[in-house]
């Protein structure tokens, strides 16, 4: 972690002996209306808080858990008593958690892990940087696990996908998916909601971008006609292709790309959208910029593009 302060211009380092957790760091993300605790996603599983003006432990951190049944997670307390790294631990499992991010608004964690399930739990920050997670729901992945997860502009919905090589995008107030997005050849990389999109315009609520490993982009309009289809292609209720529980197969509609486009002969691994264009990398290194025509916000991605 490196900070811009000149008075305290430094780079610091948190698990750098690895004795907390030896395994890869999937995704990081600064904890809500903080400069000084990060959240870290590990390949085994865990997830921890780090401090960053706080020191590792020395030896290794003795925990301490409730056992609570109706969470599909285990929260863990340090019991140091000095103040070092790091503070807090969770558990889901053994399968890598491929990506977590935070809702717009904070309130919020969505946890996506290779196990095939993508958690959303409500963050707590009591004093002393006490973090807490309530479990809200969980959304299922066609098969495989999930590789990325993003929340939309409002914080209403959320889309993850990964190894089925599809998205699910889940109504998080009425905790139940309303569709799942097919186009992909191959694993979803990484998702992103342009939040850019003239809402008013052409009937469309939001607008998600995705790319994957088999070098497409995608483009896709969710309108209130996929919110409440007239009419919809459902998936069959078999033991590789389950339906969540408490909706039916009629009620997860399959939904087709807006655009779908091969841009690259490698994986594509992240996207970004800005006001006046969006961004997609790859895994060979390149990073291609894609402008919106002038003054259009609905646009053919395709009709200007830099590479840099």
């Amino acid at each position: 972690m490196a900070t811009s302060d000149e008075a305290k211009r430094s780079i610091a380092k948190v698990n750098d002996e690895r004795n907390h957790d030896s395994s890869t760091i999937n995704s990081i993300q600064w904890l809500p209306g903080s400069s000084d605790v990060i959240i870290c996603a590990f390949n085994s599983g865990a997830m921890y808080a780090f401090h960053k003006d706080y020191p590792d432990a020395i030896a290794p951190v003795n925990w301490s858990h409730r056992k609570d049944a109706s969470r599909p997670f285990i929260e863990y307390d340090s019991n140091a008593k000095e103040k070092e790294n790091p503070i807090r631990k969770w558990s889901f499992g053994k399968m890598a958690i491929s990506a977590i991010q935070f809702s717009p608004d904070g309130g919020r964690l969505a946890i996506a892990s290779r196990n095939g399930k993508c958690y959303v739990v409500k963050v707590g920050i009591s004093q002393n940087v006490n973090i807490s997670f309530e479990y809200i729901c969980t959304v299922s992945s066609f098969f495989g696990g999930f590789l990325c997860c993003s929340w939309s502009p409002s914080g209403r919905f959320l889309a993850a996908g990964g190894e089925d090589d599809s998205i699910t995008v889940l109504n998080v107030e009425t905790r139940k998916p309303i569709c799942r997005c097919q186009g992909h050849r191959s694993w979803v990389s990484s998702i992103a909601w342009d939040t850019f999109v003239a809402i008013s315009s052409a009937g469309v609520d939001a607008r998600l971008g995705s790319v994957g490993h088999d070098g497409i982009l995608c483009l896709w309009d969710l309108t209130g006609d996929v919110m409440f289809p007239k009419r919809t292609r459902t998936f069959s209720e078999t033991e590789r292709n389950p339906v969540p529980k408490h909706v039916s197969s009629s009620e997860l509609p399959i939904i087709e790309p807006m655009l779908e486009k091969k841009i690259s002969n490698e994986r594509l691994t992240y996207i970004f959208f800005h006001l006046s264009c969006f961004i997609v990398a790859s895994q060979n290194g390149s990073v291609i910029k894609w402008i919106r025509p002038h003054g259009k916000i609905f646009f053919s991605p395709f009709s200007q593009e830099k590479s840099f």
